[in-house]
């Protein structure tokens, strides 16, 4: 811990020892890419083909979707049920504003006259590398929203929601649905419809490397919706046979099949879609921590800075940003959203990103605020009631057996401070880490700067498994 002001060091218990850092290395990537790409950057995707439609409507050749990594797109049908969604049971904040529906753009195609392709939709995903998953990723993660596959192409994050209801009668199988309802991943459903009070028992996997998403077991009559977000194989390919059923559902005709295919740059640009800014998108990724969001962005600034949309390409643009900052070694990087095990921070390495990060209010305006937020950012139910709330402005981060929590606090004399709570080898649920941190919180936003040091000294003294 240290003052925002200065950098002087108040307080440091471990702060040189490397954790996994979960989610906290967040700040990294939309700190670095707020710097490097700047808060007005917008990811663009762009509707290509040979030639123009012809004055009937008929686009005689293929019309190419070429993505540049824009996070936001989305098609209609998913938005609607992420609406409907209970805030316990969403996927980060979705649906978030700074959504594109392919709805919209199609719309706008049909407006400039396209109302037929006789060819075939190609997509071109080639602006990022064709690994999809960062090293260091569990394969128990790839099914689930948090572990979503990256590609410079991609639509509703690379999820597909999937929604199960109990059937009106007791022994029929449940009502399995999907949003979109697309012809690209298979459902295999094997359920039953059981009396009521008797527990759920569904099970939904995908088998890994297909597009085939498994539901099993029971649902009791009556029972609310459940709703789960499974990935997807092959993100630019589900972009493309979505595109092409959002097309039929609106009149346009698609006389070939999706392909892959790397275009010329001397096709014509029918269409240019671009994304809300990055400082819109950087405020969505680190209140709700979204992991897609950072990855898309990491990749991004691979692309730009290094011509190299790979994980190391982004990689590398990030290394840069910390030897800007002075900082050459004890950290070890391998993804932009902190869900790999191979991440490796010190304390003193986010508390030094952070001083620097400080006047740049785009980033700082994007970190989650304790007891507050209305339920948007990952600190709202934390600290409720207490001097931190409205003052405390951190960074989460959570995985198996980790838990940390990195930002900015006033001291009860409002000295600013920058701190990173930092907790590893937790066994079991990750609340104890949560209520060290909360109180740890609490204790910097209710004393005086010269009363800090003793209070967390007592603190530090009942554990040796974080850092501050």
């Amino acid at each position: 811990m240290a003052l925002a002001s200065s950098g002087r060091a108040i307080f440091d218990h471990n702060g040189s020892k490397l954790f996994i850092p979960a989610s906290n290395l967040k700040i990294l990537t939309s700190a670095c890419a707020l710097e490097l790409l700047g808060p007005e950057h917008r990811l663009q995707t762009d509707f290509l083909s040979q030639n123009r439609w012809r004055q009937d409507g008929l686009l005689e050749g293929d019309l190419i979707l070429k993505g540049f990594g824009d996070p936001t797109l989305t098609d209609l049908e998913s938005v609607e049920l992420w609406r409907t969604v209970p805030r316990a049971d969403k996927a980060y904040g979705l649906p978030h504003g700074l959504e594109v529906t392919l709805e919209s753009i199609v719309r706008k195609l049909r407006r400039l006259g396209l109302r037929e392709i006789g060819g075939d939709i190609l997509i071109d995903d080639s602006f990022f590398e064709s690994k999809r998953v960062a090293d260091g990723w569990m394969t128990d993660d790839e099914p689930w929203f948090y572990g979503a596959q990256i590609g410079a192409l991609s639509v509703n994050e690379n999820i597909l929601t999937v929604t199960v209801n109990s059937s009106p009668r007791v022994g029929d199988p449940a009502i399995v649905r999907t949003a979109p309802a697309t012809s690209y991943v298979r459902v295999t459903s094997d359920t039953t419809t059981v009396e009521r009070g008797t527990a759920t028992s569904l099970v939904f996997t995908r088998s890994r490397g297909q597009n085939e998403i498994i539901v099993k077991g029971s649902i009791p009559h009556g029972h609310r919706r459940i709703v789960k977000f499974m990935t997807v194989e092959d993100p630019g390919l589900y972009t493309g046979y979505v595109l092409r059923e959002v097309l039929g559902k609106s009149g346009i005709t698609v006389s070939g099949l999706v392909k892959r295919r790397k275009v010329d740059n001397n096709m014509q640009l029918l269409l240019r879609n671009c994304s809300a800014p990055l400082s819109s998108i950087v405020h969505y990724l680190n209140k709700t921590s979204d992991n897609f969001y950072a990855e898309m962005l990491l990749k991004a600034m691979g692309a730009v800075a290094e011509k190299d949309g790979s994980w190391e390409g982004g990689l590398k643009a990030i290394r840069s940003f910390l030897m800007r900052q002075g900082i050459r070694r004890a950290y070890r990087i391998a993804d932009g959203s902190g869900l790999s095990r191979y991440n490796l921070l010190t304390p003193r390495t986010l508390t030094r990103v952070l001083r620097n990060a400080r006047n740049n209010s785009h980033f700082v305006d994007s970190l989650p605020i304790a007891g507050v937020d209305k339920g948007y950012g990952t600190l709202w139910r934390r600290m409720k009631d207490t001097v931190a709330a409205g003052n405390l402005r951190a960074k989460t981060g959570t995985v198996e057996g980790v838990s940390t929590l990195s930002g900015y606090v006033s001291s009860l004399d409002r000295k600013e401070l920058v701190f990173s709570v930092m907790v590893n080898g937790i066994v079991g649920d990750a609340k104890m880490g949560k209520n060290l941190q909360d109180r740890i919180g609490v204790l910097l936003a209710s004393n005086r700067l010269a009363d800090i040091p003793t209070a967390l000294r007592g603190e530090c003294m009942s554990s040796d498994r974080y850092g501050s």
